[in-house]
Order: C-alpha cells, then sequence, then structure tokens
C-alpha cells in the first residue's frame, strides 16, 4: 500500500521546501508524530542524527510501529545499516535516501524537484510504497538495493562535486593571475562546445565571475557532505586526500565567515582583503589556527556545528599539509602577522 501522509524532522529551512513539494505532489502533511505513515529526516551531523533515531525519546520511541523512516542526510553507509537493523528490531522500516543537488548555486537550491536527485537503499517493499512520495520531492529517483546503499552513492556524487568546485576555482583563479591578457569568456565557451565543461561546471563560473554567492545550499552542507564521505572512507582505511584539501579549503572560509555563503564563495581565498571584506570576511579569525597539528578535523568557525571527524591513517592529511598561513597570505587570505 502506498504511504499518503508525511512529517518532516530536522533543518527547517530543507524541510520547509521538501514539505511545499510532498504536498504539491498530493501528499498530506499528517498532524503529528504518531499519526505519520512517512517521517522525513535531513540533520547535517552525525550527532543529530544520532540523537533523532537513537534518544529515549527519539524517532525509534515517538513514532508508530510500521512507519517508514527515510533520512535525506548526507551519512555513512554504516549509520545506514546500524538505523536499519535497529529499527527492523522496533518494527520500524528505512530507507536512506540522501539528497543530491544538482546546482548547487541555485539560489533555492531545495525549492524545485528538478534541481534534486535521491539514491536509494532499503528493502525494495518499502522503496515501492513510498517511490510517490520521493518522486514528489526529486525527479530522478534511483533505488540501488540493500541499506547504506543510498549512502555509498551520495558519497561518490558528494566527492565528484567537491573536485570539480575546486577545479573551476583554481582554474579560474589562474585565469585572472595570468601574465597575459585573453578572453576567457570565449575560452569557456569553446570548451563547453567541445564538451570538456559540464552545464554544472560553467553554473560555478558565473557565479564566481558575478559574486553570485548567495543560496540555500550553503558551505556548511557541502562540509557535512564531505565529513561523511571521509568518515565512511575512516571506516575503510580508505585515504582521500584531495577530499581531505577540499575540506581544509571550505573549513577555512567558515572560520572566517563564509559558512552561510554557497560553495562558489570559495572563490574568495584567491582575492585580495578588500574583495573578502566587501563579503563580511575575517581573515584575522583564522590566525594561528593551523599552527598547530591533530587527527580531530573538527575547528570552530560560524556555522555553530562540529564538522570534525577522526581517523588514525599512518599518513595524517591534516592542517599542515594544507594551510601555510604565509602561503595564503600571497593570495590575499590570512596574513602571518
Amino acid at each position: 500500500m502506498a504511504y499518503q501522509t508525511f512529517v518532516f524532522v530536522g533543518d527547517t529551512n530543507i524541510g520547509s521546501r521538501i514539505s511545499q513539494s510532498l504536498i504539491e505532489g498530493g501528499f498530506s502533511s499528517a498532524s503529528s508524530l504518531s499519526d505519520a505513515d512517512v517521517v522525513f529526516t535531513y540533520y547535517e551531523t552525525q550527532q543529530g542524527l544520532e540523537d533523532l533515531y537513537f534518544d529515549s525519546a527519539g524517532l525509534l520511541q515517538d513514532t508508530k510501529e510500521g512507519v517508514l523512516l527515510v533520512d535525506l542526510s548526507p551519512t555513512t553507509p554504516s549509520f545506514a545499516r546500524e538505523l536499519y537493523a535497529v529499527a527492523s528490531v522496533n518494527d520500524r522500516s528505512t530507507l536512506d535516501a540522501p539528497l543530491v543537488v544538482r546546482d548547487i548555486v541555485d539560489e533555492d537550491a531545495f525549492a524545485s524537484k528538478d534541481n534534486l536527485l535521491l539514491f536509494v537503499g532499503g528493502e525494495e517493499q518499502n522503496f515501492d510504497n513510498a517511490k510517490g512520495m520521493l518522486h514528489a520531492i526529486a525527479r530522478h529517483v534511483l533505488y540501488l538495493g540493500e541499506a547504506g546503499c543510498g549512502q555509498a552513492a551520495k558519497i561518490m556524487a558528494t566527492l565528484q562535486r567537491a573536485s570539480a568546485l575546486i577545479g573551476v576555482i583554481e582554474s579560474y583563479a589562474a585565469f585572472k593571475n595570468s601574465e597575459v591578457s585573453y578572453d576567457a569568456e570565449e575560452v569557456m565557451d569553446t570548451l563547453a562546445s567541445a564538451g570538456c565543461v559540464s552545464p554544472v561546471n560553467i553554473a560555478y563560473i558565473d557565479a564566481i565571475r558575478n559574486k553570485d554567492f548567495a543560496g540555500s545550499y550553503s558551505v556548511e552542507i557541502l562540509m557535512a557532505e564531505l565529513v561523511a564521505a571521509l568518515s565512511a572512507a575512516d571506516d575503510r582505511d580508505h585515504v582521500l586526500p584531495q577530499a581531505e584539501s577540499g575540506f581544509r579549503l571550505l573549513e577555512l572560509l567558515a572560520m572566517v565567515g563564509g559558512a552561510q555563503y554557497n560553495p562558489a564563495a570559495l572563490a574568495l581565498i584567491f582575492e585580495d582583503e578588500k574583495a573578502a571584506e566587501r563579503f563580511g570576511l575575517d581573515w584575522s579569525r583564522a590566525a594561528g589556527a593551523y599552527e598547530e597539528h591533530d587527527h580531530d578535523h573538527g575547528h570552530d568557525c560560524d556555522c555553530g556545528h562540529d564538522h570534525g571527524h577522526d581517523h588514525d591513517h599512518d599518513r595524517d592529511y591534516g592542517e599542515d599539509d594544507y594551510f601555510d598561513p604565509d602561503g595564503f597570505a600571497g593570495l590575499g587570505g590570512i596574513s602571518a602577522n
């Protein structure tokens, strides 16, 4: 039997967009958790998810038996499998269906289902029953198999997205710092027509060129998604140096006041101090932050969340590898003094 009523729990900004899409799709918002056929959840932090589900007053207790719990958050496959196992014991069902945003520099990135994808893991019967709701949220929905599969696919998307973003930002910085003058737009148009640059990358370039950094998909969200990817890699003793580097760059931007901008704002670390100041960034906040090396990838930033993850690889891809204050002074960022 297809599910008809829902409740959303978690991030209110994302929740309002998802709830509106479900209502427009013909589904009804339940009056309470105990009445809902499906509970959708989205939290950026692992600790928030664990408290939400496993606390003594969590969703495994406050929902009705037979409810379907659909987690849209970025987390690890191991968490998704654990949630599935504990929910099954408590007569609840789960799907891991992490949100994948197509255009992360769209000002209202979660408002349109055309801009969202869902990769889904869990029991196929539960997926079939929830298919209508899932398609109301996202245009593209792909069922992949057992619990954890959705999160594993999400990690693939996260790593590719972060790599592409940083590549665009560095290529644009290279253009601005070039010793010769040429038409970058003509170069990009030629690359695009030859199939070398994707439309998503062109959207990044346009946002950087126009300094259009407002948006509901924030630096904070991309950091949370990278933490999930890096934590999953830690679980398998797998090193992801490029993702580590990308996370550190985003962490720096968040630390100096850029957590709520869209990720294209990462280009500001290559700008001079005056350009950064126009967006409220204060490089002095990062002075000394990378002087001591430790294994916990969690520094304080304006977003108010702990984006840390611990690891114990033989090689620690930490801040000493990436952030030399003297080096960033040359980019118009951190001053060593």
